[in-house]
């Protein structure tokens, strides 16, 4: 739950810090406290990542003070970056919101804090004084186009709306106009899923029995995409257990049982202009069997998406277990990649000598590509994937992956020291799939963090009278295609860009004609200038930071 936690809190970051720049690029000038409050921000994700996860008798004794004691003070870190990013992000909407423009119905403005121009999926909570659920409406952005929409969620007094978003430029915003009508909104429809659920981007086959997809046919590649040698359907739910930690010690799994969930029931979701959705509800080993283990499955329509959202009520479990779901993906000649820390790794291919093979750490995505075109997987919340198989306990050095297959670790408690012991309760992850012709580094790049970087939004109310303003505006799109802007901070001197080259070619930046009064200047991580420059190039997977200022 709460490396979960951090991982939303961190891409949360990134989207408060663009959302600063935006301000100051506008022309606010940003109080120091928004500056500490980045920092404290930073600082809580840091020391929630360091290192031990408990005490050292956190898993012989996990009822002793001291392993209880230790546990709170690592775990509040979490929660206080959740907390001070939702401080942080109230205070960057009210530096943002003074060059808003408003009109005579209500309106919503979206914020793009990436720099491409980007179309993808919000979820925004609405008043149901605003947008009442009951009645028609619709939602028009400013070049006269209709907005998708659907409630995922509601309380009395408002809803979850999901919306798609279409061209938000580049470190900028669109605003979308809400026209309320007086009749009454159609109920939703719902949607009694067939055993092969087809549209135009995907062909699917459930499996009643298991809950779990036998096939995923990609129409564009004309190609099946689940591996005919799988031990484990996609989207299966895996609960293991071992005989005993030792066998982890000595580097090797020992005994061991995976079983799926059983008594599969399959629940209608919802036939909606953005997907068609339904539930596999299942019990499992490790949680509540009342409650049930459930997966929505959503399959989108208007894009090539395939989206997993998961729920269970976890037991307090001391001996050794995990919990895995697979993707038993195939490409023919296919090879997986994942986003590592500052850029793409290959498994077994170009990892340092010794480093570990079971499991990798995937920061935005993990990709299985071939000539023909790739697979990319995303998760929010869980950043532990095994490729070509469950591989825990094998402990060999410099192994290489024996399929295309990835499975997601989404817990476990094996470590005899420093970590819980146990993890219980209400716990919620969910992942996102894609695939397509283009195999490059920037496509899956971009799915990857287009899907995890959050759009921002701000209801704004009617206004007593017609106002005039720009409606969509971006502060600089200045960047090729292969260069992702991994943040941009506002700091002394200017805005502050952490650039990454991504497809392995030499990339150059330009400033636009209407910039050319800004100064440029090659920075530090710290921001602290080091030379002045008129363009900015960067090397293949090369990374730097650039100072931009007036």
């Amino acid at each position: 739950r709460e490396t979960g936690a951090n991982r939303l809190t961190a891409t949360d970051l990134i989207a408060n810090q663009g959302l600063l720049a935006m301000a100051q690029d506008f022309g606010a000038v940003l109080p120091p406290a928004l500056h500490e409050q980045v920092r404290n921000v930073s600082d809580h994700l840091h020391f929630y990542n360091e290192h031990t996860f408990g005490s050292a008798e956190s898993i012989s004794d996990p009822m002793a003070d001291n392993t209880q004691t230790q546990w709170a003070e690592k775990s509040s870190y979490a929660w206080q970056g959740v907390m001070q990013s939702r401080l942080l992000r109230e205070g960057a909407m009210g530096q943002v919101q003074p060059y808003l423009t408003g009109s005579t119905v209500p309106s919503i403005v979206v914020f793009n804090t990436l720099n491409w121009q980007r179309s993808g999926l919000h979820v925004i909570y609405i008043d149901e004084q605003v947008l009442p659920r009951e009645k028609s409406f619709r939602l028009v952005d400013d070049r006269g186009e209709e907005i998708a929409a659907q409630i995922t969620r509601s309380r009395p007094e408002g809803n979850y709306w999901a919306i798609w978003l279409n061209d938000v430029p580049p470190l900028g915003y669109r605003t979308i106009r809400i026209i309320s009508g007086t009749d009454d909104r159609p109920a939703d429809r719902p949607f009694d899923p067939p055993d092969t659920i087809q549209n135009a981007h995907y062909r699917t086959v459930i499996d009643r029995r298991t809950g779990g997809l036998t096939s995923l046919f990609d129409r564009e590649l004309g190609q099946e995409l689940i591996d005919p040698a799988r031990a484990w359907q996609l989207g299966q739910l895996i609960y293991e257990q071992l005989t005993s930690r030792s066998s982890i010690e000595e580097l090797r799994l020992g005994g061991h049982t995976r079983t799926a969930m059983r008594a599969i029931t399959i629940e209608p979701g919802i036939d909606g202009p953005l997907w068609q959705s339904f539930t596999v509800k299942g019990i499992s080993g490790g949680f509540i069997d009342s409650t049930r283990v459930a997966c929505e499955f959503r399959l989108f329509r208007n894009t090539k998406r395939l989206d997993l959202i998961w729920k269970g009520r976890k037991m307090a479990i001391h001996e050794p277990e995990a919990a895995y779901v697979a993707f038993p993906f195939a490409l023919q000649g296919g090879t997986l990649a994942y986003e590592a820390q500052g850029g793409l790794a290959f498994p077994g291919e170009n990892q340092l000598p010794g480093t570990t093979t079971d499991w990798n750490t995937a920061q935005t995505f993990a990709a299985l590509r071939s000539d023909r075109g790739q697979i990319v997987l995303v998760s929010d919340e869980v950043p532990l994937m095994q490729f070509g198989g469950i591989n825990t306990g094998r402990f060999q050095k410099n192994a290489r992956p024996a399929s295309g297959q990835i499975y997601s670790w989404v817990l476990n408690n094996y470590w005899t020291t420093n970590f819980r012991s146990s993890q219980e309760g209400e716990m919620t992850w969910s992942y996102a799939i894609t695939s397509g012709r283009d195999a490059s580094n920037d496509a899956a790049t971009r799915f990857g963090w287009g899907t995890r970087v959050p759009f921002v939004s701000r209801v704004l109310p009617a206004s007593p009278k017609k106002q005039s303003g720009v409606l969509t505006r971006s502060a600089w799109p200045f960047l090729p295609a292969s260069v992702l802007m991994v943040s941009a901070r506002p700091v002394q001197g200017g805005i502050l860009y952490h650039l990454r080259e991504t497809e392995g070619r030499e990339a150059t930046l330009r400033l636009t004609p209407d910039r050319t009064s800004v100064k440029v200047q090659e920075a530090d991580a710290l921001g602290t200038p080091l030379r002045a420059v008129a363009s900015v190039s960067l090397k293949p997977y090369e990374v730097k930071f650039v100072l931009v200022g007036k």
